[in-house]
């Protein structure tokens, strides 16, 4: 995950479109909302 995020999330939310930036955000909420760390999720 940590690799993912210091990636392709940071690129999308550097230099990519709003789309890429949606896109990466949701795929980071998922993840944590299986984990648990997001409440309400």
């Amino acid at each position: 995950l940590a690799r993912h995020i210091e990636s392709c999330v940071k690129d999308a939310v550097t230099s990519g479109t709003a789309a890429d930036r949606s896109r990466k955000i949701e795929e980071l909420v998922e993840v944590c909302s299986r984990f648990g760390r997001l409440d309400g999720r």
